[in-house]
């Protein structure tokens, strides 16, 4: 999961940009044989009437198929790499949080380790 702070002075349509752009990395992304590897990107603006999102505005969760992927998309995906020097005078703060899915039910379960069907859900930016 990934959260955006934008700058201040940055204008709605800017931010909406930077929302597109990033959605557009489902497909974009892609392994040196050229086949895609987000299994999922999903995302919206922030509404909750808590009001506790601490200046956070757009959150997306993408979902890769294995840790290996994941570790890809970061380091060495040039869609992914050129996307975030783009936002570079964009986004002030990006909030961060990986973790994997069925974590919790699978301690609630007893059973300790992940299987290689299970999704991760990984950081983006």
């Amino acid at each position: 999961m990934v959260m955006f702070r934008y700058h201040p002075t940055l204008s709605v349509s800017t931010k909406n940009d930077v929302a597109s752009a990033f959605h557009g990395l489902k497909d974009a992304c892609r392994l040196p044989d050229g086949s895609r590897y987000i299994l999922s990107l999903d995302g919206g603006s922030f509404m909750s009437p808590e009001g506790r999102g601490h200046g956070l505005e757009h959150a997306f969760v993408v979902t890769f198929r294995s840790l290996a992927e994941r570790d890809y998309y970061l380091d060495k995906d040039p869609a992914h790499l050129a996307f975030v020097a783009s936002i570079l005078d964009k986004v002030a703060e990006s909030t961060v949080f990986d973790f994997e899915s069925g974590e919790f039910e699978r301690k609630a379960r007893g059973r300790r380790r992940r299987r290689p069907s299970d999704e991760i859900h990984v950081r983006t930016v």
